[in-house]
């Protein structure tokens, strides 16, 4: 039982981490100019590992134990399952939010550049020297 008991600790704290990493990078997302996504997943997909890993171990040695007084704690878990999809879905929708405004910007970059180079020559070599002159 103390090491079901230590296994839920466990497991607790891991959802707490990983919704507070959740939380975290929503607000890195709302408030960033360019958020670092790579290091953002990366944060999230080891977190996630390390929670799955400490779900699997429960329920394994829940399902060898037979404990039925577990129903309450897999409740729990459930709710907190329910909490971190309730998190991601913002968190998506927050990274595809930030695309569509990076998108923007890329295209407003875009005609910038078109516009820009309206006011170049046609030839930029035509009013240049063919030869360099080496007398002073």
């Amino acid at each position: 039982m103390t090491n079901n008991n230590s296994s839920i600790e466990q497991i607790k704290t891991l959802f707490k981490a990983y919704e507070a990493i959740q939380t975290k990078h929503i607000h890195i997302m709302r408030t960033e100019a360019l958020p670092d996504l790579d290091t953002m997943t990366r944060d999230r997909e080891t977190a996630f590992l390390e929670l799955k890993q400490a779900l699997d171990q429960f329920m394994a040695t829940l399902s060898t134990q037979g404990k039925s007084d577990m129903i309450q704690e897999l409740e729990n878990f459930e709710k907190n399952i329910q909490s971190v999809a309730r998190l991601d879905e913002i968190l998506t929708n927050e990274v595809q939010t930030y695309k569509e405004r990076l998108k923007k910007h890329l295209n407003q970059l875009k005609q910038g550049k078109t516009a820009m180079s309206g006011y170049r020559p046609q030839n930029p070599n035509a009013n240049r020297p063919h030869v360099f002159s080496m007398i002073r």
